[in-house]
């Protein structure tokens, strides 16, 4: 599943804290159903200095660029578009 969360106007140093513990938080909880429990992990990718770009599109590239660059580093990880 995925989810975008915008933080405009937020400065990437700002942003990564609250985004680092979500995903430290999630990947630590167990989730139960039934007689099953498992633990999830978080691929987050992070687009800084959206200024730059021109159409929306570029945006969302950058964090597609992102989340894929994290899982191929072993998932769980946070990785950033600049």
């Amino acid at each position: 599943k995925q989810v975008m969360i915008l933080l405009p106007f937020t400065p990437i140093t700002k942003a990564i804290i609250p985004i680092e513990r979500l995903r430290q938080t999630i990947s630590e909880h167990p989730f139960t159903k039934g007689d099953v429990t498992t633990n999830v992990t978080v691929s987050v990718g992070i687009s800084a200095n959206y200024s730059k770009f021109t159409e929306p599109e570029q945006l969302l590239d950058g964090v597609c660029t992102a989340v894929r660059r994290a899982k191929e580093h072993g998932y769980n990880k946070v990785d950033i578009f600049e």
